[in-house]
């Protein structure tokens, strides 16, 4: 054990940020080189000549060398992994990401991220290059993405202004969760929305500002959220459904093809929601229960835990 225990984090991340800096040197090596080929060639008003081509040649050997460190690096596969059961595994896994987040992260540490961000077209490159999925996507400003070699984004797809979209997420101490952030295609992802490990949102569906989709949750095609949704580890959403505002899903409910779901509703966890159901305004459905297809449950109604509806 080291000596000063308190200065290990300070070591690290001085490292990572050396680590970084030096990243971003070697990405500069093209344009200093034209840099160079000018005063060779020109003498000293060669350099001012390649001065209007070094930010280009800088970004382009920056997503250059981000390409070939991601090609390079190994990305951990998709899973859980417990610390307790298997501590070599997870600790060699964060060994993994923080190389990932090295190579990554290396265009947030002069700010280029919102500079980056006025620039759809570079944006896009950026995350391709990091080995993400990135179809022809609009991203606003202010988004938060950790680790974009994990991010799926499809063709026509929106992601709002000051979203979180998280690759992986330790839960405990002892805990790791990796996994892709899935968004289909032509799907809108509303202000301020987070996303967690393996959260999937369908083709066409629009989800409406403040969300929380937690790990694991899976959202079917053409899904209309109003806002203010809080999905919990595990939820599912079929397809064509409707949901209204400050809807609340506990761990590993499911919601069927067509469900109409009205405001300020809780569902419990592992409850089970038919196709084509109706629930009103305030409906309270316990952990447990069953409400059957094509049901239409007025506002305000209490369904018990562990109980199928209509009895």
């Amino acid at each position: 054990m080291s000596p000063f225990p308190s200065l290990q984090p300070l070591a690290r991340d001085l490292g990572f940020f050396v680590a970084r800096c030096l990243l971003l040197s070697v990405a500069a090596l093209p344009a200093v080189g034209l840099c160079w080929l000018g005063v060779f060639l020109l003498g000293p008003w060669g350099a001012l000549l390649g001065l209007p081509f070094f930010p280009a040649l800088w970004l382009l050997g920056l997503l250059l060398t981000v390409r070939l460190g991601a090609m390079c690096l190994r990305m951990p596969e998709r899973g859980v992994y417990d610390g307790r059961r298997e501590p070599d595994k997870l600790e060699r896994v964060l060994r993994q990401l923080r190389r990932r987040d090295v190579l990554e992260a290396s265009i947030i540490v002069f700010g280029l991220q919102r500079w980056l961000s006025a620039w759809p077209s570079l944006q896009r490159a950026y995350l391709r290059a990091a080995g993400g999925r990135i179809g022809d996507v609009a991203i606003a400003r202010e988004v938060e993405i950790c680790l974009p070699s994990l991010m799926r984004l499809g063709d026509g797809a929106y992601v709002g202004w000051g979203c979180t979209l998280w690759g992986v997420l330790q839960v405990s101490s002892w805990r790791l969760m990796v996994a892709p952030v899935e968004i289909g295609a032509c799907a809108f992802v509303g202000y301020r929305c987070t996303l967690g490990p393996g959260a999937r949102v369908g083709d066409q569906c629009v989800i409406g500002p403040f969300s929380l989709l937690s790990h694991g949750v899976r959202l079917g095609s053409e899904v209309f959220a109003r806002g203010y949704l809080r999905a919990a580890p595990g939820a599912e959403i079929g397809g064509r459904s409707m949901l209204g505002y400050s809807v609340n899903l506990h761990d590993s409910c499911s919601l069927g093809f067509g469900c109409r779901i009205g405001h300020h509703v809780t569902i419990g966890r592992n409850a089970q929601i038919g196709d084509d159901v109706k629930l009103g305004d305030h409906v309270v459905v316990g952990a447990g229960a069953q409400v059957r297809s094509g049901t239409v449950v007025p506002a305000g109604t209490q369904i018990p835990r562990l109980t199928t509806w209509p009895v």
